[in-house]
């Protein structure tokens, strides 16, 4: 699975299945149950974003979509 598919596959549970909701999981938790490689993701998530899964995890609890984080904002 690339890297593009495991996070397509993260973002359709995020936004769809709400999987954030559930705070016992952490971001290797939601991985695993999404069968996607959580170092794979984690990479795409730091290239693209600059943040890591359990930044974006904590960004989603807090009800903030991925949507709403602009790549500017890392600098």
């Amino acid at each position: 699975m690339t890297k593009e598919e495991c996070f397509e596959k993260f973002a359709r549970a995020m936004e769809d299945s709400k999987i954030y909701m559930d705070g016992s999981l952490s971001f290797r938790d939601i991985c695993g149950r999404l069968e996607v490689a959580p170092d794979t993701l984690e990479g795409y998530l730091d290239e693209n974003f600059g943040l890591s899964g359990e930044d974006i995890l904590g960004i989603y609890r807090r009800n903030i979509p991925l949507s709403m984080i602009s790549l500017d904002s890392r600098v």
